[in-house]
C-alpha cells in the first residue's frame, strides 16, 4: 500500500491524512487476546486479596473493563494504568508497529529509513473515565524543543469504530504551520494542555472505521474528550521518524542521565528508539519480540517516577 501524490500533499498541507482499510479486522486479534490476558490475570491477584465476586470474563472486549471498573473502581484504574502509558510490551504491539502496510505509508512520507519509540500507546477510553478525556495539545509539547521543526509521524489506530459519541479525536486543520503553541499542565489529570485561549481554529472531528489510520504531524493540534457510549473505545497511537532526528539507539537509559547536552538527547529522551526499517542494513531492524520487550523494560523501568511533561514546561 502506497499514499498517492494527493494524499501525501494534503498531509503536509493540513497536517493530518486520514487513510482507511490499511489494518484488516483479525490484525488486532492478537493484541486483544494479549490485552484480555492481563486482566484476567490481574483480576486473578486482586481476588487473592479482596472478594471479587464478578470479573466479568463474559463481557466482550468493548464492555469488560468498563464492567470492571464501575463494580472495582480501584481495580479498574490499576489495570487501565498498566495497559496504557506505554507499559505494553506484549508481541502485538511489536506486530502492529511493524506492519507492512502501516509502515510502507510512513516511507512515503518520510523515506525508507525509519525509526520507532516507545512512545506508543494503547488507550482505553472507557466511558466517562477522567483520564480518558485527553485535552488539546501537540505531541511536540512533550518532546524536546530541538525537535520542534522536526517531522515525527504520529499514527492513530482505532481498534473499534470511532465517532463523535465514542470519544474519536478532533484535530486543527492546518494549525501545524504555526509551530509549537504554549502548554500548561491539567491539574487534575496530569496532561499537557493548549490553554483554551491560544486553542486554534478550524477544528474538526475525525470520525473513523476500525481499520483505518490518522497520519498527523508532532505539531497538529488534537485532542479527545468524553466516551458518551456504553462501550470502551479501544485505540493505539505509534510514532515514526527518519533516521536524521534525534534518537537513542545503541544507548542506554545511563548515557541519557549522564549527557549534558540537550540538542544531543533523542526528542523523547526517557523511551527507548529502535529500527523499523533500515534500506541498507536490514539486520539493524528490531523484530525480535524478546529484545523489543527487554528494551522497552529496561526504558521503562528508569523513568517511570519521572515527570514526564517537566522537559520544557516549567
Amino acid at each position: 500500500m502506497r499514499l498517492t501524490k494527493q494524499e501525501k500533499i494534503k498531509f503536509f498541507n493540513e497536517g493530518f491524512l486520514l487513510k482507511n482499510n490499511i489494518f484488516k479486522n483479525n490484525d488486532f486479534d492478537l493484541l486483544k487476546i494479549e490485552i484480555n490476558s492481563i486482566i484476567q490475570d490481574m483480576c486473578n491477584n486482586y481476588s487473592k486479596d479482596f472478594i471479587l465476586e464478578n470479573d466479568f470474563s463474559e463481557l466482550c472486549f468493548e464492555e469488560r473493563l468498563s464492567s470492571i471498573y464501575k463494580s472495582y473502581p480501584d481495580l479498574g484504574k490499576e489495570i487501565v494504568e498498566s495497559i496504557s502509558h506505554g507499559k505494553f510490551n506484549e508481541s502485538s504491539i511489536l506486530k502492529a508497529i511493524r506492519h507492512k502496510k502501516l509502515v510502507d505509508c510512513i516511507a512515503n512520507l518520510i523515506g525508507n529509513d525509519i525509526v520507532a519509540s516507545s512512545i506508543y500507546r494503547v488507550r482505553p477510553k472507557l466511558p466517562r473515565f477522567l483520564y480518558g478525556e485527553v485535552p488539546w495539545h501537540q505531541d511536540a509539547g512533550y518532546q524536546n524543543p530541538h525537535c520542534d521543526n522536526l517531522l515525527i509521524i504520529t499514527c492513530w489506530i482505532p481498534l473499534i469504530d470511532a465517532d463523535i459519541n465514542n470519544g474519536c479525536l478532533w484535530v486543527a486543520k492546518g494549525a501545524h504551520k504555526q509551530g509549537i503553541i504554549k502548554h500548561i499542565i491539567d491539574k487534575r489529570t496530569g496532561y499537557l494542555k493548549i490553554p483554551k485561549k491560544l486553542i486554534p481554529e478550524n477544528i474538526q472531528p475525525v470520525e473513523m472505521k476500525k481499520g483505518s489510520v490518522l497520519f498527523m504531524t508532532n505539531l497538529t493540534p488534537h485532542g479527545s474528550f468524553n466516551n458518551l457510549s456504553s462501550k470502551i473505545r479501544w485505540s493505539i497511537d505509534l510514532r515514526y521518524q527518519d533516521f536524521s532526528v534525534p534518537n537513542n539507539i545503541n544507548q542506554t537509559p545511563n548515557d541519557y542521565k549522564k549527557d549534558k547536552i540537550k540538542i544531543k538527547m533523542a526528542c523523547s529522551p526517557n523511551e527507548a528508539y529502535f529500527v523499523v526499517r533500515d534500506n541498507k542494513f536490514p539486520e539493524n531492524e528490531l523484530t525480535d519480540f524478546l529484545a523489543f520487550s527487554k528494551l522497552r523494560t529496561e526504558w521503562y523501568e528508569s523513568f517511570k517516577n519521572e515527570d514526564k511533561p517537566s522537559l520544557r514546561w516549567k
